[in-house]
């Protein structure tokens, strides 16, 4: 859901509706750009950095690296900034803002604006890096439109958005990694607190639906683990997890929302350290066309990987509407590859879990264990669609630690 304006002139919106870029905006949210251009590093309280020579407030959706002034690099060391939205990357140039301590609030009702957005850029296939580093502090988003992320990594054709989460806390609503483009997300330290996560997503926006030679393949990755043994390990906790939904391109990830469907192109969960808490349930490949991976594996055998779900769907084989059949797109797939660390279906409960592999009719799920632990109240493999758990041989590479499956069955 690109948030684009057509007019390099900051302008404020006074409680009506008035036509932004392209984007019907509704509410009191004014635009206030980065206009430092020296490509130097330098401090958001400084008030000459912005364009109207005044801090953003919280009604202020702020630009970094907009369309009038092109790159900006800034940084949060200390204070307490405020903000209806950030943007980064609205313009042809790879931006970064960096929040190595103090606190970054961004709050807010509605609005196209809302939220962190990381990695618009403009026009297709530009390739654009757009980077959010956390080394310290405190980050916030409030979220209160249904349909609207409070973080969106790359949101652009062909763009990217990176965020790299080293230390710190982040409490988020709905985060969306690689809705239109590539989006990644390193967490190595620090810990990230979400409602719902999702990996590989795309907003067409109205009159695609019928052209999906429009499309471009979107990917989205979420990497957790820390960098060396001697760190503390970093926390991801939330509530729903969905890699890769569906696809009207050939790879992909579809969801339905009121604003329309979603579409983009792989999901990849890699999980090398820390814990991984899910109070709700986590979905690979969910409607046709979804391909989700999830990779639980450990670089440090004494620090190894833990995640825990109510329930887990490897494959989950939804029926989308749209023409997913004249593309040859009839099933979801979900691997999960586990050589390391332990996987708990029923948060922290196994007796209650259920872990399904091939759930729906139009799903592929493989769960292939090498190593590690997995506990589970019910173990259903190809419950009306194709399913796998294969206990296969270590090979080179594997972390050296022994492999152990307990089914707590309450069939």
């Amino acid at each position: 859901m690109s948030s684009k304006r057509s007019s390099i002139v900051p302008i404020a919106v006074a409680f009506v509706a008035v036509w932004v870029g392209g984007r019907t905006c509704v509410g009191q949210e004014a635009f206030i750009d980065w206009a430092n251009t020296s490509q130097q590093e330098s401090s958001w309280f400084i008030t000459d950095n912005w364009d109207l020579q005044r801090l953003p407030t919280s009604d202020d959706a702020a630009f970094i690296g907009g369309p009038a002034y092109g790159i900006g690099i800034a940084k949060i060391d200390s204070g307490s900034a405020v903000a209806f939205g950030v943007h980064l990357g609205d313009s042809y140039s790879d931006n970064k803002l960096t929040l190595n301590g103090g606190t970054l609030t961004i709050s807010g009702t509605e609005g196209p604006f809302l939220g962190l957005r990381i990695g618009h850029g403009q026009g297709e296939g530009e390739g654009l890096r757009n980077l959010f580093i956390q080394n310290g502090g405190t980050l916030t988003t409030v979220l209160t439109h249904i349909g609207d992320e409070s973080v969106t990594l790359d949101e652009t054709m062909g763009g990217s958005g990176t965020y790299e989460m080293n230390a710190g806390s982040a409490t988020l609503g709905e985060v969306m990694v690689g809705e239109q483009g590539i989006g990644e997300f390193f967490h190595e330290g620090g810990s990230v607190t979400a409602d719902e996560l999702y990996l590989a997503a795309f907003c067409p926006g109205e009159g695609y639906d019928t052209d999906p030679d429009y499309y471009f393949p979107s990917q989205g990755t979420y990497t957790l683990g820390q960098a060396s043994i001697e760190d503390d390990p970093p926390t991801l906790s939330t509530e729903t997890e969905w890699i890769a939904l569906a696809s009207w391109s050939r790879l992909g990830a579809i969801y339905g929302t009121p604003h329309g469907a979603y579409v983009g192109a792989e999901g990849i969960f890699i999980h090398t350290g820390g814990t991984n808490t899910i109070s709700g349930d986590l979905y690979l490949g969910y409607y046709w066309g979804g391909d989700g991976s999830y990779e639980l594996t450990g670089s440090f055998p004494t620090a190894a990987p833990t995640l825990t779900a109510a329930n887990e769907y490897v494959g989950y084989g939804e029926v989308p509407d749209g023409y997913w059949e004249d593309y040859g797109l009839t099933y979801a797939s979900g691997t999960f590859l586990h050589t390391c660390g332990s996987n708990t279906v029923g948060s922290g409960d196994p007796w209650v879990g259920t872990l399904w592999i091939g759930y729906l009719e139009d799903s592929r799920g493989w769960y292939i264990i090498r190593g590690g632990e997995l506990q589970t109240g019910n173990l259903i493999v190809a419950n009306d669609g194709f399913g796998a758990l294969e206990m296969r041989e270590k090979v080179q590479g594997d972390p050296e630690v022994p492999t152990e499956v307990t089914i707590y069955s309450t069939l």
